[in-house]
């Protein structure tokens, strides 16, 4: 059983789908985003700037209600850890998941 509620908006003739305003403003790239971690995607100018206004949106909401805000850790795969000096020197340093192949890095600290 479904249950719906609210008007539905109407849409112009002319408007687009998702994809190709995604595409056409330029607001995610997938190709970089797979060599970086060979999954997901890569987000791009007014595309980054409102992923960040919609996560702190969410963040704000909740932290409000009494939630609790973590941030963890991020992965990236070998060829990428390589790329950023991580490897080979920190390896022993470094969580590995090999079903994956991800390896977990650090934010950086500020001082």
């Amino acid at each position: 059983m479904t249950r719906e509620g609210g008007s539905k908006p109407t849409l112009p003739d002319d408007a687009l789908p998702h994809w190709d305003l995604i595409k056409n403003m330029e607001l995610l790239i997938l190709k970089p985003a797979q060599k970086l971690l060979a999954v997901g995607s890569l987000y791009k100018g007014k595309g980054a700037k409102l992923q960040r206004a919609l996560i702190q949106y969410f963040l704000d909401y909740n932290t409000a209600a009494g939630y609790t805000e973590y941030l963890p850790p991020f992965m990236v795969n070998e060829a990428t850890a390589y790329g950023t000096g991580q490897l080979p020197d920190k390896e022993g340093q470094m969580y590995y998941m090999p079903e994956d192949k991800f390896y977990l890095i650090r934010h950086l600290k500020c001082r």
